[in-house]
């Protein structure tokens, strides 16, 4: 028969399921905790009781362990067979941790107290339980910790008699501090012990020190006074029973065959069986009566200040009744003025009335039939009588004077439309200024308002980059000597020359060699038949091995202080990015030209708007890589013009230096002149940039020649006719006036070589418009194809560094057309002011983005080219793009690069929308292991994995960086560089390395807004940076980091920044994660303990340069990339 199982039991179980999983979550969320010095000092106490007790060898238990801290005392001597037990999984699972952690061994086992069990161990103890339950539950769990005992059982409680413990308790209850919940202290143990049929050996008192960690602990205490309390204390005034915080009691389950050590005291205190109850009540009660009183007084505190709102809102309520009464009267006011307008509608009405009912209004209607007879809709008499009628309706609608105004502006529109320059003449290319430029000079008359400045003699004390000297050649054998010599004379050579050399015929090639081999400084000679300016620039800058890049051309004499002159804002300012120098002109003797009013007069130019020529230029590398390099695309001329409108559309601080100056050798002759200024027309008209300026001066040669040719004409006529004369001062002297005036301002000045120049020029501009077509076709030509990005996040988030931004830079430098489309707002609380320009690159929001129109705009980047998407977000709105890329013939890749049913894609993720984006995929891509099977499970096909890599042109470890600013001083550093939000961050692990290396500091760049729980004084957050700024900073650190926990969402992710570590040659001490596992240099840990220990051990290790160097060479994006090509 089936045993009925009764109410009384069923609420029991379920009390007991509700505590162990109240402890379950207890433990689970409870942090590895480390031993403080209360528990230490009892701890050893505790050990030296139990050794007087049971000898080597013996089993020992504790039941009802929580963390085990005793047990784990008892192991530390390796003297005994430790056994913990407790009725929560968790409680258990901690216990261990901190046994392995310790490399100590113990057996652990889940059951329940109260349930009888096997006598298999010499002692059973519990410390800080029994004082929880009533008499008949402290019965019943000393029962079952006998049923497991073959000798002792000792069970530890709070001591009732410790006159601390009550201050310490009423303090806690009364703040409503008190963690423990209903606690009974006890001062006698021996009925309980007999009623569990024990035999009862004794008590003793213990945990006096832990009293004193109380005493010094407790909050709001005057340190004189608990100096005083401490000394009390100590001293013999207080009895041991007094000052102990614990009762430890002792029984047998063998009868009187058992014999205790001294110390155990069978004392029974005569005292009613409710006393401990009463005296727990009244402690309690008293916490609550303190606390009251506390409540009291900051409840008066708080209606005091209530009646001093209460004041406020009585005086505002006033000036509300004053603002209803001036509504009123409005209203009032409104009213009239409505009834005064219904008088005048119902006049209106009337008159209405009268003139529907009129013989004019029957000759009007008669006319309404007869318009569509005479003039059907959309016929052209009908457009001619609305055209005709329109004035009058203008007029009807607006008044005269509304008339007036509308056929002004209509006029206006045809002058514009007829006057608009030709298309020649129209730019194709938007100038775009974004950048910041600073003045330096020392000389007052320079620019005298222009604003910033700063002084070129402070910037160049400062000396601690390395330059890159560049400059294309060909066919100048007749100025290399003079250029050598300003060269080799500079206050501040170069710490390498590179020269281009493009298949001179003048025995260019062959000087060039002899003064590599003679010179002093590392020079190149790249030779490169063929190649025109452009090419040659961006050939010596590619092989250049400095990030301060100086340009210089052939021609040209530099003035011994040009370089250091030239440099210095760099090393000044790290957030300079070009420097602009001068150049002045001269003869072929060296010698200042007479004409200088012919070529660009440093007078007449204004640092912000100057486009300086690459004779006299530097910028840092990253500034050419992020607008493209010098346009190759350009046939001669112009490349410099194009190269400095994309800097200043991609922005920054530039410096103008206009004492860096070199000697520019300009062309002595009227004819040389002419030639020249032709040139330099050519690469603006092949471009598109700057035509509005021929324009103008085309309307002033116009304008001239057609005066000159008037007064010709005029003048001819006087010598034939006498009487017109008279007419020819009229015709003469104004019209001279007008023109002299016009070419000042647009042609520069009436003298006749200089408006010879500005035909040059313009002929010059329509010649290279003539060509315009075809070298847009040049340009699109070295296009290998176009890919649509298709990102979540901006391209300037997270400092330019994230996986997008880098694969679509990626594809520019392997000469691809990208589109990048963005769903989401940045989120960081720091603007960068990032800019990324590029003339094969456009950036949209998805909302603003219209496949037609870009469709219609860029037909030839569609046709004939491979067209691809690459999607990283699985969006709804990007699927009528990824339609549009496959009704083109393109291919789709769906590149997963983090597990988006996670957090991380809370607010917009839907598995359906992804999955029927993998439908449309004709290329699966993911960055980890388990994102690779987690999409071969949702798509049944072939997956290939491309980890995240590192952009090797940035970080590259052979480079000297200038330490930052904001690096602190410390033995060493470790850096984390990264996301700053999440789950997943670590932040108890990053408190704790900075605790565990108190000598070291621990930076932090990326997004911070105060996450972190607590602060330290190596602990830096250094905000976020640009990603370009980042190897500086890896440079001057020692270990590189990543403070991640182990969960489900960084086991799918593959850590970008750990590929940039590696890079700069940084040991790694990372998190246990499938996607880190078997790359060098890195090391795995665990859990946070074994990470500690493994950032020390990181500091000694021989770091594997070679193996990461491979590493690195199979894992940038440059192979990436090219991977990810392969693919389609």
């Amino acid at each position: 028969m089936k045993k009925e199982v009764t109410s009384i039991e069923i609420d029991t179980n379920l009390k007991v399921q509700a505590e162990q999983i109240k402890w379950d979550r207890y433990y689970a969320s409870l942090p590895l905790l480390e031993e403080d010095e209360a528990i230490k000092r009892f701890n050893a106490e505790f050990t030296k009781v139990v050794e007087k007790l049971l000898p080597a060898g013996s089993s020992i238990l504790e039941a009802g362990c929580g963390a085990g801290w005793q047990s784990l005392s008892l192991a530390r001597l390796k003297k005994y067979k430790i056994t913990l037990m407790d009725f929560s999984q968790e409680a258990l699972k901690y216990a261990r941790r901190i046994f392995e952690r310790e490399n100590l061994k113990a057996e652990f086992i889940q059951e329940d107290v109260f349930i009888q069990g096997e006598p298999r161990y010499d002692l059973v103890f519990n410390a800080g339980v029994l004082e929880h339950y009533s008499f008949d539950k402290q019965v019943a769990f000393l029962k079952g910790m006998a049923s497991r005992s073959l000798k002792y059982v000792m069970v530890l409680v709070p001591n009732r008699l410790c006159y601390w413990y009550w201050i310490w308790r009423i303090q806690k209850s009364g703040e409503g501090e008190w963690p423990f919940g209903k606690e009974i202290p006890l001062t006698d143990l021996s009925p309980i012990f007999k009623a569990a049929g024990l035999r009862f050996l004794g008590q003793m008192f213990m945990g006096e020190s832990w009293t004193e960690d109380f005493i010094n602990s407790l909050a709001g205490l005057d340190e004189r006074v608990r100096h005083h309390i401490l000394e009390i204390h100590r001293s013999p005034l207080i009895p041991k029973s007094q000052k102990s915080y614990l009762l430890a009691a002792l029984g047998s389950v063998a009868g009187d065959t058992l014999e205790v050590s001294v110390g155990w005291e069978n004392v029974s205190q005569v005292e009613g069986e409710r006393v401990p109850e009463l005296c727990a009540a009244l402690g309690d009660a008293l916490a609550l009566r303190i606390s009251a009183e506390q409540q009291l007084r900051d409840l008066r505190s708080q209606l005091e200040g209530q009646e001093q709102a209460l004041q406020a809102l009585q005086a505002h309520t006033t000036d509300l009744e004053q603002i209803i009464a001036q509504l009123k009267a409005e209203q009032e006011r409104l009213i009239q003025e409505l009834d005064k307008k219904e008088q005048i509608i119902e006049v209106l009405q009337k008159q209405l009335s009268k003139v529907l009912g009129s013989e004019a209004w029957a000759i009007v209607q008669f006319i309404w039939w007869l318009r569509p007879k005479v003039a059907p809709d959309g016929s052209l008499r009908e457009r001619i009588l609305r055209l005709a009628f329109k004035p009058f309706r203008v007029m009807a609608r607006c008044g005269f004077r509304g008339l007036i105004s509308a056929i002004s502006v209509r006029v206006k529109a045809i002058l514009h439309q007829v006057l608009q320059p030709p298309r020649p003449f129209r730019d194709s290319y938007n100038t775009e200024d974004n950048s910041y430029v600073i003045l330096y000079t020392d000389d007052p008359d320079l620019f005298p308002g222009y604003e910033p400045r700063r002084s070129l003699r402070e910037a160049c004390r400062n000396k601690k980059l390395q330059v890159s000297l560049i400059a294309p050649a060909k066919n100048v054998a007749a100025s290399i000597n003079r250029w050598w010599e300003g060269i080799i004379a500079q206050t501040r050579l170069p710490d390498e020359i590179i020269v281009v050399e493009s298949g001179s015929t003048d025995g260019t090639a062959e000087l060039l060699q002899e003064l590599a081999c003679k010179s002093p400084i590392p020079f190149r000679v790249i030779e490169e038949p063929s190649a025109n300016i452009a090419r040659a620039r961006n050939l010596a800058i590619s092989q250049a091995r400095y990030d301060i890049i100086a340009c210089i051309d052939f021609g040209c004499k530099a003035e011994k202080e040009w370089l250091e002159r030239l440099v210095a804002p760099f090393e000044s300012d790290p957030e300079i990015q070009v420097s602009a120098g001068w150049y002045e002109p001269i003869g072929h003797d060296g010698c200042t030209v007479r004409t200088r009013k012919r070529w660009p007069q440093l007078q007449k130019i204004w640092p912000q708007t100057f486009l300086p020529s690459s004779r006299s230029l530097a910028f840092k590398r990253c500034a050419w890589e992020a607008v493209g390099g010098y346009p190759e695309w350009l046939t001669l001329t112009g490349e410099d013009t194009f190269f400095d409108l994309e800097l200043k559309r991609w922005g920054g601080v530039w410096a103008f230096v206009p004492e860096a100056i070199v000697k520019w050798e300009a062309p002595d002759s009227v004819l040389g002149y002419l030639r020249k200024m032709f040139r330099w027309s050519v690469g603006d008209g092949e471009a598109g940039i700057h035509g509005l300026y021929y324009w103008r001066w085309v309307i002033a040669l116009t304008g001239l020649a057609g005066y000159i040719g008037v007064t010709s004409i005029a003048l001819a006529a006087a010598l034939i006719w006498g009487g017109v004369a008279v007419m020819a001062p009229f015709l003469t002297f104004p019209g001279w006036w007008v023109i002299w005036c016009t070419s000042k301002r647009l042609l520069g000045g009436i003298d006749p070589v200089i408006v010879a120049g500005r035909v040059a020029a313009v002929l010059g501009f329509l010649a290279g418009a003539r060509r315009r077509r075809l070298v847009e076709q040049r340009r699109l030509s070295q296009i290998k194809g176009i890919w649509f990005i298709l990102s979540g996040v901006p391209i300037d988030d997270t400092g330019g560094g994230a996986r997008a931004t880098q694969i679509a830079l990626e594809l520019l430098r392997q000469g691809y057309f990208v589109v990048f489309i963005s769903r989401f707002p940045k989120y960081e609380s720091k603007e960068l002011g990032l800019k990324f320009a590029h003339p094969n690159l456009r950036i949209f929001r998805i909302a603003d983005f219209k496949w037609d129109r870009f469709a219609a705009d860029h037909p030839e980047l569609l046709e004939g080219r491979p067209v691809a998407a690459l999607v990283e977000f699985p969006l709804a709105e990007f699927l009528p793009v990824i339609d549009a890329v496959r009704t083109h013939g393109g291919r789709v890749i769906y590149d997963l690069i983090d597990d988006w049913s996670t957090s991380l894609g809370s607010s917009w993720y839907s598995p359906e929308v992804e999955r029927f984006i993998i439908s449309k995929s004709d290329v699966l891509v993911a960055t980890a292991p388990i994102l690779a099977e987690r999409l071969q499970k949702l798509s049944g096909r072939e997956i290939h994995l491309l980890p995240n890599a590192v952009n090797t042109r940035l970080f590259d470890p052979g480079r000297r960086y200038p330490r930052p600013t904001d690096l602190p001083a410390a033995e060493w550093l470790m850096i984390y560089i990264g996301a700053l939000w999440g789950e997943w961050f670590d932040w108890e692990l990053l408190v704790q390395l900075a605790d565990a290396y108190p000598e070291a500091g621990v930076l932090v760049v990326g997004d911070y807004r105060g996450q972190c729980p607590e602060s330290r004084p190596n602990l830096y957050f250094l905000g976020l940076k640009p990603q370009r700024d980042l190897p500086s900073y890896l440079a001057h650190a020692n270990i590189a980091i990543v403070p991640w926990k182990i969960n489900k969402i960084t086991q799918a992710t593959s850590p970008l920044k750990v590929y940039e570590y590696l890079a700069m040659h940084k040991p790694v001490v990372a998190p246990d994660i499938a996607p880190l596992r078997n790359i060098p240099g890195v090391l795995l840990a665990k859990d946070a303990n074994e990470f500690v220990e493994l950032v020390a051990k990181a500091r000694k290790i021989d770091y594997p340069v070679e193996d990461v160097t491979r590493f690195i060479a199979a894992n940038n994006w440059e192979v990436r990339v090219k991977n990810l090509c392969n693919l389609i």
